[in-house]
């Protein structure tokens, strides 16, 4: 099979070639155009969000807790995490961490216990479907899984070796670190802890 390409054959796909550069160079103006465009929006969003932040923190101002003192919890994965147990104090869970990591306990927190459900009868999975959909932490403890409230009722510094609080706070509203802490001493309460 002998098969000569005609001068007509090359003029065609010339042709063709040079639509589809036009085509495609076409194409990459208009999607420099759009990038253009993409980045004038993104620069307006950022000033509109740089607004409604200077008008959320006029309103509702994050209150720095440094102040008070109270260490944000790191939570079960972070190497300070020393474990949990159940208080002898019922309906109570303590969960510990070395926040300086020198071997020693510094900070619990304690949360309520809502309430429990035999492991026997409730898989890991289903506890933290069920944890997570009702906004709860879940601890395991064979035979039993327990749900506690999401955050804190007390926050504890400064443990000693009988896991005893140097400085303690209460969060009776049990809404996480926001500032409507209060210092708690079991010599003078100053509040009814329910």
């Amino acid at each position: 099979m002998n098969k000569n390409v005609t001068v007509a054959e090359f003029r065609k796909e010339k042709e063709k070639l040079e639509g589809d550069r036009a085509a495609l160079s076409e194409r990459l103006q208009a999607l420099n155009a759009e990038r253009v465009r993409a980045e004038q929006q993104l620069t307006m969003i950022a000033g509109a969000l740089q607004t409604v932040n200077h008008f959320i923190d006029k309103i509702d101002p994050e209150i720095d807790l440094s102040n008070l003192g109270i260490p944000k919890e790191p939570g079960w994965a972070h190497p300070s995490y020393r474990g949990w147990e159940l208080l002898s104090v019922t309906g109570l869970i303590s969960t510990y961490y070395d926040l300086d990591r020198d071997g020693k306990l510094d900070y619990m927190v304690i949360r309520k216990v809502i309430w429990k459900a035999s492991a026997e009868e409730t898989t890991i999975e289903k506890a933290i479907e069920i944890a997570r959909f009702d906004n709860l932490s879940v601890y395991f403890s064979h035979p039993v899984v327990f749900f506690t409230n999401r955050n804190p009722l007390f926050y504890c510094k400064g443990i000693d070796s009988r896991r005893n609080c140097k400085d303690m706070w209460v969060d009776i509203a049990e809404d996480g670190l926001n500032g409507n802490e209060e210092l708690y001493s079991l010599a003078t309460p100053s509040m009814g802890v329910r």
